[in-house]
């Protein structure tokens, strides 16, 4: 709404109350932005000494009127639209009611207070400052300002609401308590001389919700030792770019939904980025990560939902990077050194890549559980006391290194599959129990466990321990290298072109081994189906059937035979027809029985000699001899 006609006075003029400039008076207060007044304020000011008019005429009407004040003192009431330029002056109080533009030139002004008598976010009261000194600001709705030049803030944003606050000036923001009570903010900080914002209180904003703020290479300085960034605080989202921060305490503290996103920056305090915090969202593109305080410090505290991304050569020196539940993790071509665990969430998805990873705490470096994901790919993880530890995990690790020296990868009820790693435990490699595990062209240094696991397959890798596998349902060995021995146990067992230097033991139900070299010796249970295995012995306590290798001539002159344990029975419902082209040589430890039923036939070509240790007894009613 623009400002009526309105007529002005000689007697005004000449008081020295108002005078009348035609500029900025062909700008509306609605279109005033900041770079349009810059401009103005750069061009030369056509005033009332050189128009064509006198400025002692009886009246004169403006549309757009513009009012000037030097050298005052005092309180200014705004109640009607129009432009209003301040010298010099000193101001105990500015308060508005209507929209307008304010614009002060090395002014004190001590209080800015008001709100409009609409509710519409869009139309603002403007309020520029340049060279001035400003206090407080409190109890305001629908203003902007911003502040230029030399112009000190000494106080704070107080019960704001629905304002756009820009902050272009060289001298530091010195404030206790810098925003408290309000909402609806957009604040930008673009601070030049390297002037910084320095909270001298507790907080940067308290009680604040729903604000945005951006900080352009400008700093944050909290000076107090239990300084919190945001207190108490909802819906906040905080851009900084080449900004840095520093706080003695926590950046964000009780509070939900607050978002951080960083760009070039280096941003310290002394133990957590958020603590307590309802779905935090924290975001940094290369940055500086650390903390004051080596153990109990990290990014998340009791965090819940929380959304963390960090990239693009970021260096993270801590810890605590996801906790909670419904959490989301991606790191990409970062760095990490932690000694808190870097990851500790359930019902989570972590995404790593190309990331290294250095981690000296207690524990393992990354908990997951209760239905989470875990993804690695291209990562070296280094963490003495375990790497990982999955439970309900859907795991997948591509071209990755895990060192430690305990047991690098505990696995418990999850489905993981690994393609090109290289896991190295002092203890053992990998631990698994339940759940299924996959791996796929593998370095794998110390021992590898599996326990009652649906499924066990490993495909060519080199295991430099031995493989212990306990009650799993089906097992699958193909062209692997195991340094030690192989002992195996459950339902189903397939192997083919492996290499043992050890002992090989298999005792599951069912047992496929082909082409296989055990440098020891290969005992199996069960029923096996043993083709081309070479072994220093084999020995069977079930059924086998045994083709070519080496090692079970025990069992087969001929390299070929069964061997069954134990009793054996033979039912044929009708015919059994056994044809041999040589040789037959039956030899029986003991007692050797027939019962025939009706009639046996034996028909010898040429020789047929019975030979016996002390007796031959044939009792027939009828014996013949042709």
């Amino acid at each position: 709404m623009t400002h009526p006609n309105r007529f002005l006075h000689k007697g005004q003029v000449s008081a020295g109350v108002i005078d009348n400039n035609p500029y900025p008076a062909d700008l509306q207060p609605e279109q005033l932005q900041t770079h349009n007044s810059l401009a103005m304020l750069t061009k030369q000011v056509r005033n009332e000494h050189t128009a064509a008019d006198s400025i002692f005429e009886e009246t004169r009407s403006l549309r757009y009127p513009t009012f000037s004040l030097h050298g005052k003192t005092g309180s200014f009431h705004v109640d009607q639209d129009g432009t209003y330029r301040f010298y010099n002056c000193t101001i105990n109080q500015v308060s508005f009611e209507t929209t307008a533009t304010l614009l002060f030139y090395n002014c004190t002004i001590k209080n800015i207070k008001g709100a409009l008598s609409h509710e519409d976010p869009h139309r603002k009261i403007k309020i520029l400052m340049f060279d001035c000194i400003l206090e407080t600001v409190e109890h305001c709705k629908h203003f902007y300002l911003s502040l230029h030049g030399k112009t000190q803030w000494y106080g704070g944003l107080y019960n704001c609401q629905f304002g756009t606050i820009r902050l272009l000036q060289s001298e530091h923001w010195v404030a206790q308590n810098n925003l408290l009570d309000c909402s609806d903010l957009v604040m930008s900080f673009s601070l030049s001389n390297h002037a910084k914002i320095t909270p001298t209180g507790l907080f940067f904003a308290k009680n604040t919700h729903r604000c945005r703020f951006h900080w352009q290479e400008t700093d944050l300085i909290m000076g107090h030792a239990d300084s919190v960034m945001f207190d108490q605080c909802s819906h906040i989202l905080s851009q900084h770019h080449a900004a840095n921060i520093d706080t003695n305490k926590y950046i964000a503290s009780h509070s939900e939904h607050i978002g951080l996103t960083f760009q070039s920056c280096h941003i310290t305090t002394k133990k957590w980025y958020f603590s307590n915090i309802l779905a935090p969202v924290f975001s940094a593109i290369n940055c500086t990560l650390e903390t004051k305080n080596d153990t109990e410090s990290g990014l998340l505290k009791d965090c819940e939902n929380a959304k963390v991304r960090i990239t693009s050569r970021s260096e993270c020196n801590l810890g605590g990077l996801l906790c909670g539940s419904a959490s989301n993790l991606y790191l990409s071509d970062s760095k990490v050194s932690a000694k808190t665990t870097i990851v500790d969430a359930t019902a989570s998805s972590v995404t790593l890549k190309a990331t290294e990873l250095h981690y000296t705490g207690p524990s393992a470096a990354i908990k997951l559980s209760q239905d989470s994901e875990v993804s690695l790919s291209h990562c070296t993880l280094i963490a003495p006391n375990g790497c990982c530890e999955l439970t309900n995990v859907i795991a997948q690790l591509d071209m990755t290194n895990l060192e430690s020296s305990q047991v690098a990868l505990k696995i418990h009820t999850s489905q993981t599959i690994l393609r090109s790693c290289q896991i190295t435990g002092s203890i053992a490699s990998i631990d698994a129990q339940n759940g299924s595990i996959s791996c796929f062209y593998s370095v794998l240094n110390g021992d590898l466990a599996s326990k009652k696991c649906s499924t066990f397959q490993l495909d060519g890798s080199r295991l430099t321990g031995s493989l212990l596998l306990t009650d799993i349902s089906s097992i699958k060995l193909n062209s692997n290298e195991i340094s030690g021995s192989v002992i195996a146990s459950g339902a189903h067992y397939e192997s083919a072109a492996n290499t043992t230097a050890q002992n090989m033991t298999i005792k599951n139900a069912v047992n496929t081994l082909s082409e296989d070299k055990v440098a020891g010796s290969l005992s199996v249970s069960g029923i096996n189906l043993i083709s081309n295995v070479n072994a220093s012995s084999v020995t069977n306590t079930g059924f086998m059937l045994l083709e070519g290798g080496t090692g079970a001539e025990i069992l087969s002159t001929n390299k070929r035979g069964w061997h069954v344990t134990g009793s054996m029975d033979w039912v044929i419902d009708e015919n059994l027809d056994v044809n041999i082209g040589k040789n037959l040589n039956w030899k029986v430890a003991m007692n050797a029985n027939y019962n025939i039923g009706k009639n046996i036939n034996y028909q010898v070509g040429k020789i047929a000699s019975l030979k016996a240790g002390s007796l031959i007894k044939l009792n027939a009613p009828l014996i013949t001899e042709n």
